[in-house]
């Protein structure tokens, strides 16, 4: 009738043998009269199922409370301290005092009250501690405080030598690498190399030791006499408009990558372009599964930093790893948001689409 309770093979402990039973009756639940499964001979037989006895279990837990501290209707109150009136629904305990407004309010005096209460009785300090910089014995509400102001607290700034200026001054110990000048000023004042004259308007200006000549640096003192020199100064000097920018954006941007593609020795497609791949991606970031904007990068106007939303032209693998790579092509690019893309860094990340697949 049973078949889950016919005999097991039992080891020597004897666990896993079946309960043994008057007659070859069967255990049953005497709630739900479902068979009851007795897998140890040692306990004695359960008289409920164990769904039965959690339900029994949940009842008697109810019925306890219910009978110790029942809800009760408390109906329409007065807050006393805002005397508003409250509706209050059936609950166990006494009847509240305030609203849930003032609540927090008169809980926040009560506290103010007690600290005052415990530092007119000198309760609230009870510690003797010994600060670990100074040396100096405090009062301290807690047993193991290690410091006794927050200038003990703060790290013990180390003195650098200014190399341009000669004068020592003190910085945190983690933002001490690479420092080599107290301020800007000392900074462009020892990398500025002798005294020269523009090539355009004859003005003398200070060259930069760190900058190199590409583009008329540190031939001309400006961008404009640059300009003016190259072009002539009769040349087109109002804005242009964002379309003519865009384009120029984006050529510029294509002939950085091209050369970055003939530096490594991989291959380049000219359609493979930020605005293909993306399009291609529906301007959804591939890691994360985000909605990036479309179109342009948008900026924040208060701090000027780029959102992180903005969809990116990356590459899987990336163009300056030496082992063989397809370069910038359709089954190496894919759509990422800036967040992603910053994580991802020169890593290979992400997996390589068929070419048939990754065509737009």
């Amino acid at each position: 009738m049973f078949p889950w309770v016919e005999p097991l093979a039992s080891n020597a402990a004897g666990v896993g043998a079946s309960f043994p039973q008057a007659n070859n009756v069967a255990p049953v639940c005497i709630t739900c009269g479902s068979g009851v499964v007795v897998l140890d001979c040692r306990r004695t037989q359960p008289h409920r199922c164990p769904s039965c006895k959690a339900q029994r279990q949940r009842e008697y837990q109810k019925h306890y409370r219910e009978k110790t501290r029942r809800r009760v209707e408390w109906g329409d109150l007065t807050c006393q301290r805002c005397k508003a009136s409250v509706r209050t629904v059936p609950r166990r305990g006494r009847p509240p005092d305030w609203c849930r407004s003032c609540l927090k309010i008169v809980k926040a005096e009560q506290s103010v009250v007690r600290k005052k209460q415990a530092k007119a009785e000198n309760r609230d300090k009870p510690h003797t501690c010994n600060c670990v910089r100074c040396g100096k014995d405090f009062q301290s509400c807690k047993k193991k405080q290690k410091y006794c102001s927050y200038k003990c607290i703060r790290p013990v700034p180390i003195s650098i030598k200014c190399q341009h200026c000669r004068v020592n001054f003190e910085l945190p110990p983690g933002k001490t690498r690479g420092r080599k000048f107290c301020s800007k000023a000392c900074f462009h004042a020892e990398h500025c190399a002798a005294t020269t004259q523009c090539q355009h308007c004859s003005k003398k200006f200070a060259q930069k030791a760190y900058a190199t000549q590409w583009q008329g640096k540190n031939k001309f003192c400006s961008r404009d006499c640059y300009l003016d020199s190259r072009w002539g100064d009769a040349r087109k000097r109002r804005p242009s408009s964002e379309a003519v920018v865009k384009r120029a954006s984006g050529r510029a941007l294509a002939t950085s990558l091209k050369a970055r593609c003939k530096m490594y020795g991989v291959p380049f497609d000219p359609a493979c372009t930020r605005e293909a791949v993306c399009k291609r991606d529906n301007w959804v970031c591939q890691d994360c599964g985000i909605q990036c904007h479309v179109g342009a990068h948008q900026f924040n106007k208060r701090s000027r930093k780029s959102s992180k939303r903005n969809a990116e032209h990356d590459h899987i693998v990336p163009l300056g790893w030496r082992r063989p790579n397809k370069g910038n092509t359709f089954d190496n690019s894919q759509c990422l948001c800036r967040k992603c893309n910053g994580r991802k860094g020169s890593r290979r990340a992400g997996q390589p689409l068929f070419p048939e697949m990754a065509t737009p």
